[in-house]
């Protein structure tokens, strides 16, 4: 199995609400919206830029897709997570 680690602000974060009306779709409730014309790009234009992004909604890439070493378990992946979430400062803009 291939795992892959992502980031996505929360459902009511600003930069999430306004990624899911650029890109025409919340990834939370998978609601979809008309795409609108961005400055000097038409709607179509925009659909068609942000048709892959649409489909996976807005999210950075932390980790591409891997496969766990054989002595580690999705269980010892998660544990590790969690203490690197735990021990790391957040970022504040």
């Amino acid at each position: 199995m291939r795992y892959a680690i992502y980031y996505t602000p929360r459902q009511d974060e600003p930069l999430a609400r306004i990624a899911a009306n650029w890109l025409g779709r919340d990834p939370f409730g998978a609601a979809t919206r008309p795409v609108e014309a961005v400055a000097e790009l038409s709607a179509a234009e925009v659909a068609f830029h942000t048709a892959s992004a649409r489909r996976y909604g807005f999210h950075a890439t932390l980790k591409a897709p891997f496969r766990l070493a054989g002595s580690e378990t999705e269980a010892s992946l998660r544990a590790a997570l969690d203490s690197f979430a735990e021990a790391t400062q957040p970022v504040i803009v």
